[in-house]
């Protein structure tokens, strides 16, 4: 009986990657030259705890506006370099945008990136970041 469950578990997992690398696919327009780059030969593994907080909810906030297209990088085969990828929704776009977020960051920091997402900016530089939270 456990190991009916463990493997159904583990083929949802599989199917549900092939949702989300279908639609990242979808999304970035079916071009191999700009998912190329994105892509990291590696394990992808949901983070946990804290780890899995952070991009949840910079995704989360950033998709409020309905302006942006976020994946989390971590429920795909297809791209793995950063944490999230990012495109414009209503707006044409020529590359996408990768995130690294660090759960580690204070709040205000955290804020800065989701601003900074939702504006197009891109939060590498502190000073960016407070420029954006004051």
């Amino acid at each position: 009986m456990l190991q009916e469950r463990d493997r159904a578990l583990t083929l949802r997992r599989l199917l549900l990657r092939q949702i989300a690398d279908a639609f990242v696919w979808h999304v970035l327009r079916l071009d191999a030259r700009v998912i190329l780059p994105l892509y990291r030969e590696q394990t992808h593994s949901l983070p946990r705890r804290e780890g899995l907080g952070g991009p949840a909810e910079l995704a989360r906030r950033a998709m409020q506006s309905g302006e942006l297209f976020v994946f989390e990088n971590d429920l795909t085969r297809c791209l793995g370099v950063g944490d999230l990828t990012v495109v414009f929704a209503t707006r044409p776009w020529t590359h996408p945008l990768t995130y690294e977020v660090k759960s580690s960051w204070p709040w205000p920091r955290r804020r800065c990136a989701t601003r900074a997402l939702t504006s197009g900016r891109s939060p590498v530089s502190t000073s960016t970041c407070r420029s954006a939270s004051s």
